[in-house]
């Protein structure tokens, strides 16, 4: 049966949603814990915190003390770990200069992504 609303389930981030709209990507960081960022990208972990459930159960909106909430975010962080870092060791294996292999990496994935999260109605 089709649906009555159309819903874009992909995947997708603020940092995303701020490329769909026409921000550029500003320059390359990489953040301790967060890891490789844009500017732009680093502007949408704002807008991915704000719409977290973790944001809206800690303090001062919720019941909850910042840091649980921000404690069971970086926890979900951190089980990912697992594949990043295989991917970065082949990709250190590989590259005569692994940092700007990551950086060229990251951006053309990024670009990638917002390039295929671009509904059509």
């Amino acid at each position: 049966s089709k649906p009555l609303i159309p819903v874009d389930n992909r995947d997708a981030d603020f940092g995303q949603t701020l490329g769909i709209w026409g921000f550029g990507e500003g320059i390359y960081l990489v953040w301790p814990v967060v890891g490789p960022s844009t500017v732009r990208d680093t502007v949408g972990l704002a807008g991915d915190w704000t719409t977290s459930a973790f944001f809206w159960i800690s303090e001062p909106i919720g019941p909850l003390e910042l840091e649980p909430a921000l404690a069971a975010s970086l926890g979900l962080r951190f089980n990912d770990m697992g594949t990043v870092i295989s991917t970065y060791e082949s990709l250190k294996k590989s590259a005569v200069e692994p940092y700007i292999a990551a950086r060229d990496a990251y951006v053309k994935y990024r670009r990638a992504g917002i390039m295929g999260n671009r509904f059509q109605w």
